[in-house]
Formats: C-alpha cells, sequence, structure tokens
C-alpha cells in the first residue's frame, strides 16, 4: 500500500498588528490591531547571478549566486478608523480641543447668493469650526437679518447657506456673524508626507491547517489604490510593506509555530 503523505492543507485567517516607531527612531510604542484585514499576501524576488562554462559546445551551468532578496507584500483593511487613515495618507493624526465661546464674531466678505460659508475658518484652522450652540445673529452694516426666507445654518458643522432667494441679502455684501461654540473635541488628520515605519506581526487563526504566526522586526508601509469615498461597497485602503534589515542581529522576518509539549 502506497504511503499516505501526511498534508498540511491551509486555509489562512487570522489578525495584523503594527507597531509604529517614534519618528525618526526605531523606538517600539506597541502593537496596535489593525483591525478586520481581508487579505494578507508575501512575496519573494530573489536575483541571481549565473555562470556557464563556455568549453563545449553547448554552455552548462557550473556556478549560480545569489545577489539580492526582497520580501514584500500587502495587506488590506476595511477597518477605516483614524489610525489607519492616517497611516495610509502618510499623515500626522492630531485632536484638538474645541472651549467654549460665547458672541463670537466675524465676518464673511463679500458673499454671493445660493453658496455655503463655512464658519470659522483661519490660517489655523482653514477647516473651520463646527459644534456651534446656537446662532445668535446675522448682520448686513447696522441691521439684523433674520433668517426666515435669507439663509439657514448648520450648527453641527459650522455652515452658512445663503438662500438664493433672499430678500435682505444682496451679492456682494459683507455679513457679520454672532454666534455661540460648545466645548467638542476635533480629530484631525493632516497630510505632509510621513514616513511610516514598524514592526508588524501576523497571528493566525487558520480556517485549515497549523497555525504560523510571522513577524517582521522592521517594514515600510506605502499606500496603494483608490479609497472609495463614494460608492456601493464597504470602505477599504490597501497596503503595500517592504521588509526591511533593523540591524546585523536580527533576522528580517521570523515564522513561528508553537507545539504544546505531549
Amino acid at each position: 500500500m502506497a504511503d499516505v503523505p501526511d498534508n498540511n492543507y491551509v486555509v489562512g485567517a487570522g489578525k495584523i498588528y503594527f507597531d509604529q516607531f517614534v519618528d525618526d527612531t526605531f523606538d517600539t510604542t506597541g502593537e496596535r490591531y489593525l483591525g478586520n484585514t481581508p487579505a494578507l499576501t508575501l512575496s519573494l524576488s530573489i536575483d541571481k547571478l549565473d555562470h556557464y562554462g563556455s568549453d563545449y559546445a553547448v554552455k552548462v551551468k557550473d556556478a549560480s549566486i545569489t545577489l539580492q532578496e526582497d520580501s514584500t507584500g500587502s495587506f488590506q483593511t476595511d477597518n477605516i478608523d483614524a489610525d489607519n487613515l492616517a497611516m495610509w495618507f502618510n499623515a500626522i493624526r492630531s485632536t484638538e480641543m474645541q472651549a467654549i465661546a460665547a458672541a463670537a464674531t466675524e465676518t464673511i466678505d463679500g458673499v454671493k447668493l445660493g453658496r455655503y460659508y463655512q464658519i470659522g475658518r483661519t490660517d489655523a484652522r482653514p477647516q473651520g469650526v463646527g459644534g456651534l450652540t446656537a446662532f445668535t445673529t446675522l448682520k448686513v452694516g447696522a441691521g439684523t437679518i433674520t433668517a426666515l426666507d435669507n439663509y439657514t445654518v448648520d450648527l453641527a458643522r459650522g455652515r452658512i447657506y445663503i438662500l438664493p432667494t433672499s430678500e435682505d441679502i444682496t451679492e456682494g455684501d459683507d455679513i457679520i456673524l454672532t454666534y455661540d461654540l460648545g466645548a467638542s473635541t476635533t480629530e484631525t488628520i493632516t497630510t505632509g508626507g510621513k514616513t511610516v515605519i514598524g514592526a508588524m506581526r501576523f497571528i493566525a487563526d487558520n480556517r485549515a491547517g497549523d497555525n504560523r504566526d510571522y513577524f517582521w522586526p522592521y517594514v515600510k508601509l506605502t499606500p496603494n489604490g483608490d479609497l472609495a469615498l463614494k460608492g456601493d461597497t464597504w470602505e477599504a485602503v490597501t497596503f503595500d510593506f517592504e521588509v526591511l534589515l533593523l540591524n546585523s542581529v536580527v533576522e528580517r522576518q521570523y515564522i513561528t509555530r508553537v507545539v504544546p509539549a505531549a
């Protein structure tokens, strides 16, 4: 009877963790679970230099050396949280506290009918403010304009809309706003060409086959593909990664399977 091979057929699954290094260092910050990751692939590329003996009619390879070995991969996550977005945009994530402000005022010059205007825009905060608790007045010159048939206000996002049929606001008017701000927290992701490097770990929980965990002590992440801000599918972001050499002591990758003692 022929031998039956002890095959290990694998259908892979598991979780990815990323330990982002402190800027301009190799200091770790702790492994963060990236959330659901529908895909993870790893590729190996080896460049060789072959030598062929030329003493006979047919050249025969008689030596081969490895010149270069690259290990790369990619993964996808549909967990669109702030940290994953910041990594995908190579960006900086910040949190800003908005203090309570009563009777804040500002002027918007030369408004047009049928246009939206963001409240609270400054050079330091060009995206404006939100979280208004009240919109008190809108004035043109010394005259107070009522909202009815003139404008609407979105307090949550801090936006004012000048109605195209406004009866008391005309094209080119400067409008003076007075409003109250509530306490809130604003989370901002600012793109800026940040390099994302760190250690990455894959902990297997396979649907079939032995679980083998992968650890890469030093990888560089780069975004790949599109982020579908509108569509009929779940949003997802894809990252490419390069497996790099941390130092002369640590290997580039470790594949581990823990087998309990019998």
